[in-house]
């Protein structure tokens, strides 16, 4: 008669009819590795090298754990807002049209709210999701991911009378390198700029002239080859 067609741990087919001879050594295979070793018969060097392992990594590994499931709650957008932003676009010039600067500022503000989500955004500050996107943990949401998405938003509205623009500031440092998109009027000198940044407040747009800002700002190199500026 047939054996019935069993699975293995691997998942393998075999027949359930099983030698005494094996059961016997199973039985003693499972003997020989159940229970674990105790503790105080491991080597004593590899004990305090897992140790010193734990000791340091477990403060990272908790702290990159409990930022990384919060999100940044940023305040409501009010109307108020666009129509200051919408107001400080139109000043930038006679030429600017009121229609295309109302849409570049309800499009930051949108996608500034949309690219937070993406990212699943924290802090602020927003350093705190630096180190998560440069452990591994985010896989966007740098001041560059933001300059790059964000000003991509912008430049996909064709404005006419408004033009896009990198900024940086810092440039090659480390630790103090900003970027962020400005917008102009079409054509008007890149020092009455406003600045559109969504990094600074960790999701919460940040805009305000560029003279007037902390951030020594010029523009990128490529500015006016946008689309070979790539923040990996």
């Amino acid at each position: 008669m047939p054996g019935v067609r069993t699975f293995s741990r691997l998942g393998h087919p075999h027949s359930s009819r099983v030698s005494s001879e094996v059961a016997d050594r199973d039985r003693q295979v499972a003997r020989t590795r159940w229970p674990p070793v105790p503790a105080s018969k491991l080597n004593e060097n590899v004990m305090r090298a897992y140790l010193s392992k734990a000791i340091t990594w477990l403060p990272i590994a908790l702290f990159a754990w409990s930022i990384s499931s919060c999100t940044a709650v940023p305040p409501r957008v009010s109307n108020t807002d666009v129509d200051a932003l919408t107001a400080a676009l139109a000043a930038l010039s006679p030429r600017v049209d009121l229609s295309e600067a109302r849409l570049a500022a309800s499009t930051a503000y949108t996608a500034t709210d949309e690219l937070r989500a993406s990212y699943r955004m924290v802090g602020p500050p927003p350093e705190l999701h630096n180190i998560l996107v440069n452990t591994g943990l985010r896989n966007r949401g740098l001041c560059c991911h933001w300059a790059e998405d964000l000003g991509n938003r912008l430049h996909a509205l064709r404005l006419k009378t408004l033009a896009i623009h990198w900024v940086v500031a810092n440039e090659g440092s480390v630790l103090h390198e900003h970027n962020s998109a400005m917008i102009t009027a079409q054509g008007g000198p890149a020092a009455s700029g406003i600045i559109v940044d969504g990094w600074r407040n960790a999701g919460t747009l940040y805009w305000g002239p560029l003279s007037a800002d902390r951030y020594a700002w010029t523009l990128h190199a490529a500015d006016q080859q946008w689309q070979l500026i790539r923040c990996n």
